[in-house]
């Protein structure tokens, strides 16, 4: 059997050629549904989306952030593309749970706080209780123990976005920390 590290470097590059594949999939099931104006909460332009191919029957998305969608303008590729992503995500979930229930590591999901306010994207869950629908601010990391000081992230806010990197020690990720940046997306989160 391969060493655990080499196993969990192959369940990084198989959950980032899924998360891309699956992507493209469901690319043409996500739709626009509609426009609402500018509010002072939401920014300039809030659009709901509608992924068809959710697990769930009815999932719309708002997406408002003058970084995706510059006052007035939107680029309908974009947004979908955006959907998709949230949607691969869920799959990708999925995915990591089984991949990893296979090798002898134990891991656990937390939050890893956005230094940098500049990197901070609004998307906003429509079905979030009233008073709790606020911005996710927090990148979501899945850390993978091996031994008492042997750690490894897999970062799904970065797969999100299109930005995966496969797995990294815990603490080269800690020093050289990725942020949620609109350059990642601008280069891989849309066609």
């Amino acid at each position: 059997m391969l060493p655990v590290e080499k196993q969990l470097e192959r369940a990084g590059e198989i959950l980032q050629e899924s998360f891309y594949s699956f992507r493209e999939l469901v690319f043409d099931k996500t739709i626009l549904k509609k426009i609402l104006p500018p509010t002072k909460v939401l920014g300039p332009m809030v659009l709901y989306v509608h992924c068809k191919g959710s697990r769930r029957l009815d999932e719309d998305f708002v997406v408002s952030s003058t970084k995706f969608l510059p006052e007035n303008t939107f680029d309908k590729n974009k947004v979908l593309s955006w959907g998709a992503n949230v949607e691969a995500l869920g799959f990708f979930w999925i995915l990591m749970n089984k991949l990893l229930a296979g090798i002898d590591v134990g891991f656990i999901e937390k939050d890893w706080p956005i230094k940098d306010e500049k990197y901070k994207v609004n998307c906003i869950y429509t079905d979030r209780p009233t008073g709790n629908n606020m911005p996710r601010l927090k990148h979501e990391v899945t850390i993978v123990s091996v031994g008492p000081d042997e750690e490894y992230v897999f970062d799904l806010t970065a797969a999100q976005f299109g930005h995966l990197r496969p797995v990294t020690p815990l603490g080269e990720y800690e020093k050289k920390f990725p942020p949620l940046s609109f350059g990642a997306y601008k280069q891989f989160g849309h066609r």
